[in-house]
């Protein structure tokens, strides 16, 4: 199962799943996480594992929550809780109260995210970066074709005796070469035989431009100010309609592509004026057996050579009802994607002297 866009090297499989059973807020959840610490791993994993947020972690906090366990189990189910909120609403402690900017202002701010962006395009240099990915379903437990390097206790979800499961994981190198997302002919094919599964691609600068070009004259409005590890964020909303969008969604071969509506939020980092967060939520049409398909991508500083770069750092992509089981019960699927290891992409050459002819 495929999403892809027509955006130069966007390829997108994405939407929502519910994980847990009892609703939790982030207040909550880290005054259980507070009682957790030094407990063991299968421990935690037996404490958190049913909770389901109410609201929105951020990466920021997520990666404060890995830091104080350090288990592998109690960290994979912290990462797909995590991650399984990434669309819901802030706690009322990320969002700050100031008052929100004149309409000047506004314009303001999206006019120099739209230049900074398509600076931000055209500097980028030749890159590669490692593109570290976690893949979990709600595949029956019993079908041990799927369920592959379980590494985490299941996830409970609610109303269902279907569980999440780590299923697999994958670290691949991809490259950014004049424009495109590329990857080597090793990693291209490892992909390939481990078949069609949840996958995004396009996390680079095609994927901003497109969604900038697809609002269009409709532009963004503003939803409010979030806070963040880099500072404050001016958050948009924004809307396109079906027959507007350049989102591709395609459930191959059983289902006919489609281009649905889609909405998001994109969050504008005041400081650099640099896009920090885009999340694309897909509005399938009504009877589509498409359930849902939502991409989070989240953009930071990243040295590269001797220059700082706006580049993806984290993304989430989850889905529910695009591919189904054995069974054919409808699948729930999330990933959890990380870019690390930003290189400058080079060719490597030696030059060597001629060298002149021995006499005889």
């Amino acid at each position: 199962m495929i999403c892809r866009s027509l955006w130069p090297g966007l390829l997108a499989l994405v939407a929502h799943a519910a994980f847990a059973a009892k609703p939790i807020s982030i207040d909550e959840f880290e005054v259980q996480l507070n009682r957790l610490h030094g407990k063991s791993d299968d421990f935690v994993v037996d404490r958190i594992s049913s909770f389901e947020l109410t609201q929105r972690a951020t990466f920021t906090r997520l990666t404060h929550w890995l830091a104080d366990f350090h288990g592998r189990k109690s960290q994979m189910t912290l990462i797909a809780i995590a991650d399984d909120s990434a669309f819901l609403e802030l706690p009322p402690s990320d969002s700050p109260s100031a008052d929100p900017p004149s309409e000047e202002e506004r314009r303001g701010i999206v006019s120099r995210a739209i230049a900074s962006l398509e600076t931000t395009t055209h500097r980028l240099p030749d890159l590669s970066a490692a593109r570290n990915t976690l893949e979990f379903d709600d595949s029956a437990e019993d079908e041990g074709e799927i369920i592959v390097n379980l590494t985490t206790a299941p996830i409970k979800r609610p109303g269902s005796e279907r569980k999440m499961h780590l299923i697999g994981k994958n670290s691949v190198r991809v490259s950014y070469v004049h424009g495109a997302e590329i990857f080597n002919d090793r990693d291209a094919a490892r992909l390939k035989r481990a078949g069609a599964g949840l996958t995004t691609w396009g996390e680079f600068g095609p994927l901003l431009a497109g969604v900038f070009r697809d609002i269009g004259s409709a532009g963004l409005s503003w939803k409010g100010w979030e806070r963040s590890g880099i500072g404050t964020l001016a958050v948009f909303h924004y809307s396109v309609p079906r027959g507007r969008g350049h989102y591709l969604v395609s459930v191959r071969p059983r289902i006919p592509p489609q281009y649905p509506a889609y909405r998001g939020e994109i969050a504008i980092d005041l400081q650099t004026y640099n896009v920090a967060r885009v999340t694309m939520l897909a509005n399938p049409t009504a009877g589509s057996s498409t359930a849902s398909a939502n991409l989070e991508v989240e953009y930071g500083r990243v040295s590269i050579g001797d220059q700082m770069y706006n580049c993806p750092v984290h993304a989430v992509a989850s889905s529910q009802g695009i591919d189904v089981d054995s069974a054919g019960k409808a699948l729930a699927q999330l990933n959890d994607i990380q870019f690390t290891d930003y290189h400058l992409f080079r060719a490597d050459v030696r030059i060597v002297p001629d060298t002149p002819a021995q006499t005889k």
